[in-house]
């Protein structure tokens, strides 16, 4: 319906299927400051604290929703899980956007659930051959690459915070 449209037409995201239930009023609070570019004030955590920011982004990974926004107070980039997040509805003033580090918000999330604060890559990395088709093992391989190197076989690429 026609009055729903501007609602809906705010929500606009970057990632996958979200397992995690989030407060569809969180969503559509956070995804209205998104697009109508207006900072944001809210609770966030256990024991929660209160924040202030100019919300940029929403992106779904690992089954989670996530909002990329600069945080006023803290004068850096933070992402705040919504499932942890209780907003205030009044809008606060408009704000101009600002560059995220690695260009946009789905590569800024993966690139911190990596330990990077520039790219979406992880800090080591492993290889290993397997005598697996890729097509078995790639439903197994969430952040890795798996490439067939023969019949049978394929070579598994995946990354971790450190060796130990």
């Amino acid at each position: 319906p026609s009055h729903l449209r501007n609602r809906v037409d705010a929500v606009r995201f970057s990632g996958a299927v979200v397992e995690e239930m989030v407060d569809p009023d969180v969503l559509e609070t956070a995804s209205r400051a998104v697009h109508d570019r207006t900072t944001m004030r809210f609770d966030h955590g256990d024991p929660a604290t209160s924040r202030h920011v100019e919300p940029h982004g929403l992106v779904a990974r690992g089954g989670r929703w996530y909002l990329v926004a600069w945080d006023l107070d803290r004068r850096d980039w933070r992402i705040f899980r919504l499932d942890r997040m209780t907003p205030s509805r009044t809008p606060g003033p408009r704000f101009t956007p600002r560059a995220i580090p690695t260009g946009d918000a789905a590569t800024f999330v993966a690139a911190r659930s990596k330990g990077s604060t520039d790219d979406d890559r992880w800090p080591c990395t492993g290889r290993f051959e397997i005598d697996l088709p890729a097509a078995e093992l790639a439903p197994w391989i969430r952040d890795g690459k798996v490439e067939e190197i023969g019949p049978g076989s394929s070579r598994v690429t995946m990354g971790s915070w450190s060796w130990a």
